[in-house]
């Protein structure tokens, strides 16, 4: 047997350096994930969880008041026009003030938008709004209404 080949003893050196190969590609990964993860979503679901838990009760009360009443909404988006209709029991258009949408993806924030609504000629609250195909999460909410304030929160799929 000549000398190249012979087999070399496996030593604690070889061991150490497929110890330290092996944790350096796995430490990589994940500092990779992290780095990708934090780029691309803050985790951030609302500003002060405490204060939006406080009135949570009172946010469900008025919902079931509005809903004894007869209110019903519809949300709709079509040619790039967000309508949001609120009416009462005698299918007629509810005066709202202050009315807002925001829409949002529900992963990520690079394509949030919140914008104010305006009346339209039939009653409902209208914004000329693009948007992209896929989810969006869509919260409507008006400052004033004849029974408090009014928030309705629902799920667009765009074609």
């Amino acid at each position: 047997m000549n000398r190249t080949e012979a087999q070399r003893p496996f030593t604690g050196w070889h061991m150490a350096g497929i110890m330290v190969l092996f944790f350096g590609v796995v430490i990589g990964v994940n500092v990779y994930f992290t780095v990708v993860a934090a780029r691309s979503w803050t985790g951030e679901v609302v500003a002060d969880s405490y204060a939006s838990g406080q009135d949570f009760n009172e946010k469900v009360h008025r919902a079931q008041q509005q809903a004894a009443l007869g209110w019903h909404a519809r949300l709709d988006y079509q040619q790039g026009v967000l309508r949001f209709d609120l009416r009462d029991a005698a299918n007629n258009p509810i005066a709202v003030s202050g009315a807002a949408v925001a829409v949002t993806r529900p992963l990520g924030d690079a394509q949030d938008q919140k914008l104010a609504l305006v009346p339209g000629p039939d009653g409902a609250l209208i914004v000329p709004l693009k948007l992209g195909a896929g989810v969006w999460n869509v919260v409507v909410t008006a400052a004033q209404t004849p029974h408090g304030t009014f928030e309705r929160h629902e799920q667009l799929i765009v074609p």
